[in-house]
C-alpha cells in the first residue's frame, strides 16, 4: 500500500474489545499501532473492495490481471518471514 491510512479507533476487528470495555479506547492511544500479515492482507482486500464498489469492476479482473505480481508479493513476503524467525 502507497498511502498510510489511520486505524479507526472504532474497528469493527476490535468491536467484541472496546464495547465491553469503553476506557480501552483511551487506553490504547499510549501504544504504536502495528501491522501484521492478516492485517495487511485484510487492508489488500478492503481496498480491492473499495476499488471495484467505486469503478463497478468485478475483482476477479484485478485479481486475474495481477495474478504473478500477487503470487510474487506472497512468495517473497513467506521467504522473509521464515528467515526471521529465531
Amino acid at each position: 500500500m502507497s498511502e498510510e491510512t489511520a486505524h479507526a479507533k472504532l474497528s469493527a476487528s476490535g468491536s467484541s474489545i472496546w464495547i465491553n470495555c469503553p476506557g480501552s479506547i483511551k487506553a490504547q492511544e499510549n501504544y504504536t499501532n502495528t501491522s501484521s500479515s492478516a492485517s495487511e492482507e485484510g487492508t489488500a482486500a478492503h481496498e480491492l473492495a473499495e476499488l471495484c464498489l467505486t469503478h463497478g469492476a468485478d475483482p476477479s479482473t484485478f485479481v486475474a490481471r495481477y495474478r504473478q505480481a500477487i503470487l510474487k508479493y506472497l512468495l517473497i513476503k513467506r521467504w522473509r518471514s521464515m528467515c526471521n524467525r529465531t
